[in-house]
């Protein structure tokens, strides 16, 4: 069974950590996969057979699958792999808004969650500089594109924007 949930989250205490993602260090390097361990290049896991009871990750393209479940809030997948999770499941279902859905188009082939991601091509590199004393934010500076790749960029941009 596989199913969109969304939640209202109360938030429990003030003091906890909020950035924007594009101002965190940590979620840039972590979503580029440079930090990442060498396990998850190579994750046991990264399929739909699990040896949990459920699994609960984002639903990162709700909005174009189930608008009326994208509240900006953040909606999960819950996947329902035993018995024994679909009773835990079914004990928690009246706190929550769900649908079940088909696993191709809330999961679909290509996410990180079906496949292990690739490994940055420098993150050895950036463990290299780690390991000789830089800081984290001095490490993270191979994470910036140089100007050519910017301009370049740039330039795909446009041309896009000029097809459509």
């Amino acid at each position: 069974m596989v199913l969109g949930v969304s939640r209202k989250m109360s938030r429990l205490r003030r003091d906890a950590y909020e950035q924007i993602f594009q101002k965190d260090l940590f979620m840039q390097m972590f979503l580029s996969n440079i930090c990442l361990r060498l396990s998850c290049h190579d994750c046991k896991f990264k399929n739909l057979e699990r040896p949990s009871d459920i699994t609960i990750g984002d639903s990162w393209g709700i909005a174009n699958y189930m608008p009326d479940m994208d509240d900006n809030k953040g909606t999960s997948v819950v996947l329902v792999h035993s018995d024994k999770g679909r009773e835990l499941f079914e004990l928690c279902q009246s706190e929550m808004l769900f649908r079940e859905a088909e696993v191709d188009k809330i999961l679909p082939p290509t996410a990180d969650s079906r496949k292990s991601v690739t490994m940055h091509p420098r993150r050895r590199y950036f463990f290299k500089m780690l390991d000789a004393g830089c800081s984290v934010p001095e490490a993270d500076r191979i994470l910036k594109p140089n100007f050519l790749k910017r301009c370049v960029r740039k330039v795909k941009i446009i041309i896009k924007k000029i097809k459509e």
